[in-house]
């Protein structure tokens, strides 16, 4: 039997490494142990862990995280079982590396980058080459975040570094989808992602001002100062804009059913889990031209992959709310129907199967 451990830095209601990778193998009986080990000592009261998934907040502490590790070792090697240790985040894949060394972890370690490497600041790409190089296999989450890693790492890795495209619940969406039956309003648009300048969501506030008669949703944590709030009164969008905040799975969905047209702006993402919950939601995606974008639209033509010029994205936000709902419904059936052939989470979770197994391989 695995144990798979997962080691994240914090967690929150939208993380990934929760809803996509514990919570999904919980509620799909992948018929394994889970324990998770977060880097931190908080955690939202809005988040439920599955009762079968063993859960410790247990920070920094070097010592406290290697005599957790012994005691899980010591378990399973009594029990008969194979360990996996999956880290997800940078920093805490450093803390728990360090906090393990002669523990024989690199060997069962498994080290997921989830972002693209290419325009981010130095110390990024520096602590992400260390977690790759420190962990026995490494997957990227789109061919575009591998295509643009460090050549050297690259080499150095060799078979040992992989590409493991994201998914998403396809199951979860439908049904959360299907029993609200929301009416989707053709001038709605959405966005899901943190406030973050790489996410570019001053681009989608200033858009506003250019289509009146629009709205905008924003879901997700704003940055500290209210920057992007601030802009919205600046510009004089802020009653047509609704800003959501953090908000639970389910209903993000829910949210995404009103819509019509999701808008991302991003410099820089991985492989957008957000996006592609939108498509499958059934919405029409509008987003800048980063190629982890292009890479969605390579499996569904009807993605608008666009450059980050006003006039242009106005064009075409116009032209998508101006579909006939004929021709709309057959291009959002065409969206649905990509996302489950290319992009589901059954699929994903295939392939992170075949490397769990090769890290317990006996050689």
């Amino acid at each position: 039997m695995f144990c798979i451990v997962s080691v994240v830095d914090s967690i929150s209601v939208t993380s990934m490494p929760i809803n996509e990778f514990v919570i999904y193998r919980s509620i799909h009986n992948y018929k394994m142990r889970q324990i998770v080990i977060v880097c931190d000592t908080h955690a939202p009261a809005d988040v439920m862990m599955p009762d079968d998934v063993e859960f410790y907040l247990i920070g920094n502490d070097h010592r406290k995280i290697r005599n957790l590790v012994k005691d899980i070792q010591k378990e399973c090697e009594e029990l008969g079982d194979d360990i996996v240790y999956h880290m997800h985040h940078q920093k805490s894949a450093l803390t728990f590396f360090y906090a393990t060394r002669f523990l024989g972890i690199r060997e069962h370690s498994l080290y997921t980058v989830h972002s693209t490497f290419s325009g981010r600041n130095f110390k990024y790409r520096l602590s992400s080459c260390v977690c790759v190089l420190m962990s026995k296999y490494a997957n990227c989450v789109s061919v575009a975040a591998y295509q643009g890693y460090a050549s050297l790492i690259k080499k150095l890795k060799g078979d040992y570094f992989t590409v493991i495209p994201n998914g998403v619940d396809i199951v979860r969406i439908d049904e959360i989808i299907e029993r609200n039956m929301p009416q989707k309003d053709p001038k709605t648009l959405i966005c899901v992602g943190r406030m973050i300048p790489l996410k570019n969501h001053a681009f989608l506030i200033k858009l506003m001002k250019s289509i009146p008669g629009y709205r905008l949703i924003l879901i997700g944590a704003e940055d500290g100062k209210g920057r992007i709030r601030a802009l919205a009164v600046e510009e004089g969008v802020e009653n047509r804009i609704e800003f959501k905040g953090m908000i639970p799975r389910n209903d993000v969905f829910k949210e995404l059913g009103r819509a019509s047209i999701y808008v991302s702006a991003s410099f820089v993402e991985g492989l957008p889990v957000s996006v592609l919950e939108a498509m499958r939601a059934g919405l029409i995606p509008i987003v800048s031209d980063i190629t982890p974008h292009k890479e969605i639209a390579m499996q569904c033509e009807e993605v608008r992959v666009l450059p980050l010029d006003e006039r242009i994205w106005i064009s075409t936000i116009k032209q998508i709310a101006g579909l006939p709902n004929e021709e709309f419904n057959y291009t959002s059936e065409k969206i649905k129907a990509s996302v489950k052939e290319y992009f589901s989470l059954d699929k994903m979770h295939k392939q992170y199967l075949e490397i769990y197994r090769a890290l317990v391989r006996k050689h």
